[in-house]
């Protein structure tokens, strides 16, 4: 089976490494795995583009110049025409509506089946929540969506999508990179204490994900963990706030901002604790 993913990416973050994990056993197993990733003229962030044809997995650039591009249906079309794709699979509330229009109607490789893996939705603004909204509308009329937590499977029943086309899978991990035998790196300057305790965080740096709420929760706890560090992996628009609460707080000795990493299974052997401090989670890949 030729399946093709789709999906608008911010970075290389949760529904980006399923996507990669699904191709990556997709394609051992005898299938074929395709990527198409919107490339927004406002923010064109192609690192799973990059990761994929870094891994021999097909990928393709979908441009999209705007929030509402009325060329990108007809390139969905033709990049499931080209690549004979037999399922279109689509990620997000931007790549499930312009599925939906590219493939409703009559024509060449158009009534092809879809299917949605919603992670989550964000209704941190008006504007979001209209999105989310419109999306769950849309999935009503996909042949398979698939909810990754119970949350999220809820709010599909409500708005309407029929309970025998939604599925309950929870993301999978792919558990081959953590099997290595290798010392924890060093994470910070000082020499490490025998007791010292780090504890990790490990996020897209956006409200939703709730640093500030860790990094607060860091200041209370000092006091009683004086040895503890801490450790905060990952980029976004929240960082300047990260940063200037850290300084108000005064946990600069305490705290370090690793920004995105590569080698998050050394990072995670590192740490003796992992913490979410989400707002609001589908299922967090890097807590599963």
């Amino acid at each position: 089976m030729r399946v093709l993913h789709l999906i608008s990416s911010g970075g290389m973050y949760g529904a980006e490494a399923v996507i990669l994990n699904l191709s990556r056993t997709l394609n051992q197993q005898g299938h074929a795995s395709l990527i198409g990733v919107f490339a927004n003229s406002a923010n064109p962030n192609l690192q799973l583009h990059q990761l994929a044809l870094a891994e021999g997995i097909e990928s393709h650039r979908i441009p999209c110049h705007s929030q509402i591009d009325r060329s990108v249906p007809a390139a969905i079309r033709s990049l499931a025409e080209s690549t004979r794709a037999e399922v279109i699979h689509a990620h997000g509330y931007k790549a499930d509506v312009y599925a939906w229009l590219a493939m409703r109607g009559s024509g060449s490789r158009r009534g092809l089946p879809l299917v949605s893996t919603c992670h989550t939705w964000y209704d941190d603004n008006a504007l979001v929540w209209l999105y989310g909204a419109i999306d769950r509308r849309v999935l009503r009329s996909y042949q398979a969506v698939i909810a990754v937590s119970s949350e999220v499977q809820a709010r599909l029943l409500a708005a309407g999508v029929p309970p025998n086309r939604i599925h309950f899978i929870r993301n999978g991990i792919d558990l081959r990179p953590f099997t290595f035998r290798e010392d924890r790196p060093r994470l910070f300057a000082a020499p490490a204490n025998a007791d010292q305790l780090v504890v990790g965080w490990v996020g897209r740096l956006t409200r939703d994900k709730g640093p500030d709420l860790f990094l607060r929760a860091v200041a209370q706890l000092r006091s009683g963990f004086p040895s503890a560090r801490y450790v905060m992996v990952g980029e976004g628009p929240y960082r300047p706030e990260c940063e200037r609460l850290i300084a108000e707080l005064a946990l600069a000795d305490v705290v370090q901002l690793l920004g995105q990493r590569s080698d998050m299974p050394a990072i995670f052997a590192s740490c003796d604790l992992m913490v979410s401090s989400s707002r609001l989670e589908g299922l967090p890949i890097a807590m599963t």
